[in-house]
């Protein structure tokens, strides 16, 4: 997902799409995608299946560290240790 088509979904300008946007929620069009994105991830991650490099490509982030850094400025924790919050630890066995 980016702005281009979000207005296209919406049917709207990308400066109408803007000016609504800072008006309800108080951030940027890429602002807004990005913070919908992260807390996909924040869910996706609960799934142990998934590994954090392809949680951030399916995502649309285009690198790893990329991911990381967008998802530590707004959880305040990596994925890695968010998912470790996340998911209790395995037994051990005897």
């Amino acid at each position: 997902m980016n702005v281009h088509f979000l207005c296209e979904e919406l049917g709207t300008s990308q400066s109408q799409l803007y000016r609504k946007l800072k008006a309800i929620t108080g951030t940027s069009p890429n602002e807004f995608i990005r913070t919908v994105k992260l807390k996909k991830a924040a869910k996706l991650l609960a799934d142990p299946e998934l590994s954090i490099s392809e949680i951030g490509y399916m995502l649309g982030f285009k690198a790893p560290a990329h991911f990381t850094r967008a998802f530590k400025a707004s959880f305040e924790a990596t994925p890695k240790e968010y998912r470790m919050k996340l998911l209790p630890e395995p037994e051990a066995k005897d």
